[in-house]
């Protein structure tokens, strides 16, 4: 097991040509009923087909048959369907499962979860692959994706939902966006008439912005542009000395000097802040979206 979570659980498995890889489950009716991992799946495949190898490696799925979601009577019973899935976790021919790159999480767990400490640690060239990930899903040519839902809380702002390729050659320690449940498309959010790449890229730097503790961070231009502006705020003066040979964090120092830190516990707005529409949009949206528009204390802030 790599990893679980409430909903989901992570495998390490060795595929038939001898390559490791990471398959993915869930583990309750919750999880099953919304299909969310076959949702995820899906953008994960045609994330590597528009941009290959800038992106996670997909192998591919296997949807076996399961019990039925509903009894005879066409009753909900969550119950015994949960520990149906539950006792078949790692019996691969129940369920479905989908199948992606094996990489290392960038943090493995939720015990830290003080995200500025950690953003400390990250370098030019993790900056550098969390504006591509925004920029990537703006620009998703079947359609733009947002990082979250706007309005609201988006846990993508945490280390714990990407993960770095391993294995070498150019693509090591990159890092890549891949738990997928908060990315959603604006049909979903009602904002279809209203939604271009640019206004959704907003959006999606507003995330990043928070994941990387840098609050003017812009993901529209090329890195060397950008950070010849911020380069103080994405690498403060001690923190190259720790860096891995390739130039990207070393996360398991960044952990562990984050732990032992004990800084004060996060505000309520500062553990979960809301991701906002564009203000400069939010003119043309009707009154019954306007909750998804940044109030004024907010704008300046997240406006680029």
């Amino acid at each position: 097991v790599l990893g679980e979570g409430q909903r989901k659980i992570a495998f390490e498995v060795k595929l038939p040509w001898g390559e490791q890889a990471v398959v993915k489950r869930c583990k309750n009716y919750t999880c099953t009923k919304s299909n969310k991992k076959r949702k995820e799946a899906k953008i994960l495949k045609e994330l590597q087909e528009q941009y290959g190898d800038e992106a996670a490696h997909y192998f591919g799925e296997c949807d076996a048959p399961t019990l039925p979601m509903d009894n005879e009577d066409g009753n909900l019973d969550s119950a015994a369907f949960t520990h149906h899935v539950k006792k078949n976790l790692s019996n691969f021919s129940v369920g479905y499962t989908a199948v992606i790159e094996l990489g290392k999480p960038l943090l493995p767990s939720w015990k830290m979860r003080d995200r500025k400490c950690f953003a400390e640690f990250l370098t030019e060239r993790d900056i550098e692959d969390i504006r591509n990930i925004a920029r990537r899903y703006a620009n998703f040519s079947k359609r733009p994706l947002l990082m979250g839902t706007v309005g609201h809380y988006s846990d993508n702002i945490f280390a714990q939902q990407y993960m770095t390729s391993i294995g070498g050659g150019e693509r090591e320690g990159r890092i890549h966006h891949i738990d997928l449940d908060m990315v959603i498309t604006c049909k979903d959010e009602g904002l279809e008439k209203n939604c271009t790449a640019d206004e959704v890229l907003e959006v999606n730097c507003q995330v990043m912005a928070y994941l990387s503790n840098i609050p003017n961070l812009n993901c529209s231009f090329n890195q060397s542009s950008i950070l010849a502006n911020t380069k103080a705020q994405v690498l403060p003066s001690h923190i190259s000395n720790y860096t891995k040979a390739n130039g990207r964090i070393n996360a398991a120092y960044a952990l562990g000097k984050c732990t032992r830190r004990n800084n004060p516990k996060y505000d309520k707005e500062e553990l979960a802040p809301k991701i906002y529409w564009p203000a400069s949009s939010c003119v043309d949206l009707e009154q019954r979206f306007r909750k998804k528009c940044p109030p004024p204390s907010h704008r300046q802030r997240i406006s680029s």
